[in-house]
């Protein structure tokens, strides 16, 4: 994350995002002036991405599509 230099207002891909890492980590980074986008092939990890967004409040700064990079 150091090395991204992430900070607020910062937009992010994350390809092949699998549980949310390190899109959530970013997110939290960015705050609500950013955004992270997070791809995944699997829609079940997706799926348990978008829980994990969900439980820690990042869900309005994390979107998560399906997709194969």
């Amino acid at each position: 994350m150091e090395l991204a230099q992430i900070k607020q207002g910062s937009k992010v891909l994350d390809i092949a995002t699998g549980l949310g890492e390190p899109s959530l980590t970013a997110a939290k980074q960015v705050g609500k002036t950013g955004n992270a986008l997070a791809i995944d092939i699997s829609s079940q990890m997706l799926s348990f991405a978008k829980q994990r967004a969900i439980i820690s409040g990042l869900h309005d700064i994390v979107e998560f599509k399906e997709g194969d990079a």
